[in-house]
């Protein structure tokens, strides 16, 4: 398939994204002072100069359109190259100043027409101020972190609009760590007990988990028959690593004996990020169902391994198996 599609060098794909991080015009504008630009994609035609720049943290080529810069056209008119780059960096000494942050001791190593090649036939960040546009055409793996870099730790990302995203939350009832013989003989009507007495009246502790990977956690106060948690502990943010439980730390005779952690979950609602924000002790989240009237996910390592039903046994809760063999 690689063959049917567009070529693009490694140098200029990192371009395209450091270049159109929407960061930028707000970075130029505080930390170089570089009111009103804006970045938009643009095309390298013949008509620009192609730039090759070094500096402390790596190289970059840049494309500038001549036409503002009179002396410029000049330059890159010149025989002696050494000679063009020299008045190539004495012209743009002020805005390399201004840059300096992002690009240190940059000096101007080539001055040429654009290419065909520099141009890749893909839309590239242009950076378009009232004094000159500066295409940004390609950026050498340790330049482009350097960048990277300066930009996160110049400017927060703006999430506002995000606000209204909604993320995944699930109630995670109860973890088991089952001996590989005991899940794999899982069957319709099977009961499986929480392992501890956590039901208090008509109502049930369990953590709460929005996203994947990285995610965020809080404890809540479920009533059994009401559609909402509270929320009792301060959320934290915590890595969804499916830690196994402690019984697994037990040594393992054999493969039919191996223990896997399997959770037993709820997927009960969405929370907007913004929601999610502001979210503290106290908070109460509407849920989609009840948990008497909810699915449980029997889920090892993130896959669904079947569904049940929530049932009480005595004073435990446990989850009555109605399908196995579910995927996701």
């Amino acid at each position: 398939m690689a063959r049917y599609l567009p070529s693009l060098h490694p140098s200029v794909a990192r371009a395209t994204r450091v270049g159109f991080d929407r960061r930028w015009p707000r970075w130029l504008a505080q930390s170089a002072g570089l009111e009103g630009t804006q970045v938009y994609p643009g095309r390298a035609g013949s008509d620009l100069l192609a730039l090759e720049l070094a500096c402390a943290h790596g190289e970059a080529q840049l494309a500038m359109d001549p036409a503002p810069w009179p002396a410029l056209q000049l330059a890159a008119g010149l025989n002696d190259r050494t000679l063009a780059c020299d008045v190539t960096h004495a012209l743009l000494a002020p805005l390399l100043h201004r840059l300096s942050a992002l690009w240190p001791g940059a000096q101007v190593r080539s001055l040429t027409r654009c290419a065909a090649q520099h141009t890749s036939g893909i839309h590239l960040p242009c950076m378009g101020h009232p004094d000159a546009d500066v295409h940004l055409l390609r950026l050498d793996h340790s330049l482009a972190s350097h960048m990277g870099s300066v930009l996160s730790r110049g400017v927060e990302p703006d999430l506002e609009p995000l606000r209204t995203l909604r993320v995944p939350m699930r109630i995670t009832l109860f973890e088991r760590a089952l001996p590989r013989r005991r899940l794999h003989a899982l069957s319709v009507g099977d009961v499986v007990l929480s392992g501890v007495a956590h039901r208090s009246d008509t109502h049930w502790q369990a953590p709460l988990k929005f996203g994947l990977g990285i995610i965020m956690q809080a404890t809540a106060d479920i009533d059994l028959h009401q559609p909402r948690a509270s929320v009792v502990a301060e959320p934290q943010i915590v890595e969804d690593d499916m830690a196994p439980a402690a019984e697994l730390s037990r040594p393992a005779t054999d493969l039919d004996r191996l223990q896997v952690p399997v959770a037993f979950e709820i997927d009960s609602a969405r929370v907007s990020l913004g929601e999610l924000a502001s979210l503290g002790v106290g908070s109460v989240i509407e849920l989609d169902v009840g948990l008497l009237d909810a699915s449980v996910r029997l889920v090892c390592h993130g896959q669904t391994l079947g569904v049940g039903q929530l049932v009480a046994v005595g004073d435990q809760l446990g989850v009555r198996i109605v399908q196995m063999g579910v995927t996701s």
